[in-house]
């Protein structure tokens, strides 16, 4: 039963192998070029791969938002020891 039930989820949703980091109103490969795998909890496979991001990607799109006028709260680079 939950085969068929991801097999017609599947048929409605699509997934893509890989995802990047959605920075700047465009996707970007991680800095570091990591990526970790995302699994189903149902079966435990591999769905698709993930950016695995850093502080370099977190710099990244927190620039993006300041030069979008978009910068929220963050009026300063992130610098928090050990985080990443």
């Amino acid at each position: 039963m939950i085969e068929k039930t991801l097999a017609e989820i599947g048929g409605q949703v699509r997934i893509r192998p890989r995802y990047d980091n959605f920075i700047g109103g465009q996707w970007v490969a991680p800095v570091k070029g990591q990526y970790f795998s995302n699994l189903t909890p149902v079966t435990g496979k591999p769905i698709c791969e993930i950016a695995r991001s850093t502080a370099e990607d977190v710099e990244l799109a927190l620039d993006a938002a300041i030069r979008q006028g978009n910068p929220g709260r963050m009026h300063h680079r992130l610098t928090v020891p050990g985080c990443f």
